[in-house]
C-alpha cells in the first residue's frame, strides 16, 4: 500500500484554479460536506469547511483529519495546507517535533516517486491545535494528501465520511506502520470520526 492507494480512497477537495460557484458544495477533504460558497441565504462561513476560497472564489486551503496520543487517549488534528504565491518553501507549523519537522523531505520524495507532482511553490501547513507539541512520523500521510488536495491533484466521492490519515511514508510512496495506533483508533467514536487509513 502508498500514497497512491491512499490518494484514491481519499475524499478530497478539487482545489487548485477551479471556481467555486455560488451555492456549489464543496468536498469537506477528510470530514463531512461543507458549503464553501456565500450567498444571501448564507451569509455567516460554515463552521466546518473544507477549504478557504479568496475573493476571486479559487481554494487557497485544503483540510485533511489526522490523531494524536495525549497519554492514552487519542485527540483529533487538523492539518491545514495552504499553497500560494512567494518563495518556494514547505514549512510546518502547530508545534511540531524533530521527526515532523523531517517530514518535509519524506513528502516531497514520496508524492514525486509515487506518479505526482511535488507544487514548486509556498506551502505552509498548520497541525491543530497549535499549543500542543506533535511528535513522530504519522503526520507524513495526511501532509501528503492535504498538498495533493490543495493543489487539485487529487478527489474524492461528492459525501465523504470523517476519515482521519495516519501513516510515515518512505521516500518511494509506500505508507509504514507508526506506533499508538489503537489507542488513537479508539478514540473516533468521542471524537466524531467514521473511519481511519492507516497502513
Amino acid at each position: 500500500a502508498g500514497i497512491s492507494s491512499a490518494a484514491r480512497m481519499s475524499p478530497a477537495w478539487p482545489g487548485g484554479s477551479k471556481d467555486v460557484g455560488s451555492g456549489e458544495q464543496g468536498l469537506l477533504y477528510g470530514a463531512r460536506m461543507a458549503r464553501t460558497a456565500r450567498g444571501p441565504d448564507n451569509d455567516d462561513p460554515p463552521q466546518d469547511w473544507a477549504a478557504t476560497v479568496d475573493s476571486g472564489r479559487r481554494v487557497m486551503v485544503s483540510r485533511v483529519f489526522s490523531l494524536g496520543l495525549r497519554g492514552i487517549e487519542g485527540y483529533l488534528v487538523t492539518v491545514e495546507v495552504d499553497i500560494g504565491p512567494g518563495l518556494p518553501c514547505f514549512e510546518i507549523v502547530g508545534l511540531p517535533g524533530a521527526a515532523v519537522r523531517e517530514a518535509r523531505e519524506r513528502v516531497r520524495a514520496a508524492i514525486g516517486n509515487s506518479g505526482y507532482t511535488f507544487p514548486i511553490r509556498r506551502i505552509i501547513a498548520n497541525l491543530a491545535p497549535g499549543d500542543i507539541p506533535k511528535a513522530g512520523a504519522l503526520y507524513d500521510l495526511p501532509l501528503a494528501i492535504g498538498i495533493l488536495a490543495a493543489d487539485g491533484q487529487v478527489t474524492g466521492p461528492e459525501e465523504p465520511p470523517r476519515w482521519a490519515f495516519l501513516g510515515e511514508l518512505s521516500l518511494d510512496g509506500e505508507v509504514r506502520p507508526v506506533r499508538g495506533v489503537l489507542p488513537m483508533c479508539l478514540s473516533l467514536p468521542s471524537l466524531g470520526l467514521g473511519g481511519v487509513v492507516v497502513p
